[in-house]
């Protein structure tokens, strides 16, 4: 059975980043929160054990809401008076819930990894980057009101580019561009009913594809 999600999530994002001297040269510490919540569409199965495969089949809206936070921690080293290469570790986690007719589902899994960030400033008042990190996605899984399942450990890859412009003082105007690919490989499923737990067969791996657009102002101290 194949499911199949496709439309736009808009949302906002809380970021904190920056780089000091404090404990060592440019040390590396950045904070990230997105939300992202929308009716998008949906194509494939419902879960309902009581009825045939093909009386489950949804053409529906997903009313989904998704949440994401992922620290970095790491440090800058200057390849030339205007670029720098930060490799840095990560940690975090991700949220998902997805709202269908009669279903209502909640993913979650935490996130650790590395990666490396590029940054090249051709002005004084221009930036511009590239954001490449691998994270494992662990200790995750899936519940409803009927069922759960664990997720085996995956692999969460992600590639971005970003440009900041600096407009006067100390406020800032950014943008970016960036593209996730992640698995969620399921484990046993088991139901829930009238205070009893039952096995009832595997997960099936579940890949995701996301392209994230940013734009926003910022401000520096």
């Amino acid at each position: 059975m194949d499911d199949t999600e496709s439309g736009w999530l808009p949302g906002f994002s809380v970021n904190l980043s920056g780089m000091n001297n404090n404990l060592t040269e440019n040390l590396y510490l950045a904070l990230n929160y997105n939300y992202s919540s929308a009716g998008i569409a949906y194509k494939g199965f419902v879960y309902n054990p009581g009825i045939p495969n093909s009386a489950r089949r949804a053409d529906t809206t997903d009313q989904a809401t998704t949440q994401n936070f992922l620290g970095k921690l790491g440090k800058g080293f200057s390849i030339r008076d205007n670029m720098m290469l930060t490799p840095y570790v990560a940690g975090g986690f991700q949220l998902w819930n997805r709202q269908l007719p009669g279903s209502h589902e909640r993913y979650h899994s935490e996130l650790v990894g590395a990666g490396l960030m590029y940054q090249y400033a051709p002005t004084a008042k221009l930036v511009l980057g590239a954001d490449m990190r691998v994270l494992a996605l662990v200790g995750g899984g899936i519940k409803t009101s009927q069922w759960s399942s664990g997720f085996g450990t995956s692999g969460e890859e992600t590639v971005g580019i970003h440009a900041d412009y600096k407009i006067s003082g100390g406020w800032h105007v950014y943008g970016g561009l960036n593209f996730t690919h992640f698995t969620y490989t399921g484990t046993g499923i088991v139901t829930f009913y009238q205070g009893a737990t039952k096995y009832i067969g595997k997960e099936p791996p579940s890949s995701t594809n996301l392209l994230g657009m940013s734009a926003g102002l910022a401000y520096s101290y």
